[in-house]
């Protein structure tokens, strides 16, 4: 959704009319030739202006696999006079991220070997080859992209015994390295980080939340965020922010985030007065600075 409004893509197999033989033979209906075929899989990307960006799989007549891409404004205008041929022979769409500069990153996966085939497209559908496109990452709101890692330690084992640590990186447009591999966070020994959740401002800067869950404990711990300016930076403290310091808010889990755009967020999360589940719905909005606009948070669902 984009304001008060919404863009509705519908997709489906190429089909024929029955032809004036097949309908003398009593066949009735339309028939659904097998070639060209919609694959199924397919994605829409925003725009920054109303509008989107989509992508989608198709097999031909010959059973050449092809991905193409075509972009909408708010009113469901085609903008490109033609579809953009994204990739063609053995790849498949994987994922796709806004570029923050009217266009998008975009992966295809090549059948039989997983191997990454990476793009960029413009908004006026120019094809740009960027080899620095990872699927967890997001536009940086300045045309580069803000790459987020975890990794687990140790990298195997029972998910409890292992501890994690968070990286971020950020290049620009053409690529070219920001900061790489900033040192986040590390959890605590037999601690994980659960359900990561992130939103770029637009200026280059990217706020994060997730859910801290200790050993066995089925009790979720706590919710924190954090944010890094676009030098990468860290400016809520080493360890994050407690975002719900309600009192009667025991059970945190599920948290959900999106910019406030004032380089702010709001965060929602399911809530409980006990440890095992929630009952309830809280909200807190963070400025800039880490402050909590909304106390130790609002309920909001009664």
């Amino acid at each position: 959704m984009w304001g008060d409004e919404g863009v509705l893509v519908v997709a489906s197999s190429p089909f024929r009319p029955l032809t004036e033989e097949e309908i003398a033979a009593g066949i009735k209906g339309t028939i659904t030739r097998s070639r060209p075929t919609y694959e199924g899989g397919h994605d829409i990307v925003g725009d920054g202006a109303g509008g989107v960006i989509v992508f989608w799989d198709e097999e031909t007549e010959h059973g050449e696999h092809k991905v193409y891409a075509q972009h909408l404004d708010g009113e469901g205008n085609l903008l490109w006079p033609d579809r953009v041929m994204a990739g063609a022979g053995s790849y498949y769409y994987e994922s796709a991220r806004s570029d923050g500069a009217g266009g998008a990153y975009f992966a295809l996966t090549q059948s039989g070997t997983g191997a990454a085939y990476q793009w960029r497209i413009s908004g006026t559908g120019k094809l740009l080859e960027t080899r620095n496109y990872y699927p967890d990452s997001i536009g940086d709101g300045l045309g580069g992209i803000i790459r987020v890692r975890i990794e687990d330690v140790p990298p195997s084992g029972p998910p409890w015994e292992r501890h994690n640590i968070l990286y971020i990186s950020r290049l620009d447009e053409g690529g070219k390295t920001i900061y790489s591999d900033k040192l986040v966070l590390t959890t605590p020994e037999e601690q994980q980080l659960h359900d990561l959740e992130y939103v770029a401002d637009g200026s280059g800067c990217i706020i994060l939340v997730w859910q801290l869950r200790k050993g066995l404990d089925i009790s979720y711990g706590d919710i924190f965020a954090q944010r890094l300016d676009a030098k990468g930076t860290i400016c809520w403290g080493e360890e994050g922010l407690p975002v719900f310091t309600a009192p009667e808010v025991r059970y945190q889990g599920g948290a959900v985030i999106i910019g406030d755009g004032n380089g702010g967020t709001i965060i929602v999360t399911a809530a409980g007065k006990d440890a095992l589940s929630g009952d309830m719905v809280y909200a807190q909005r963070l400025d800039t600075s880490g402050n909590r606009l909304w106390g130790g948070g609002i309920r909001i669902e009664r």
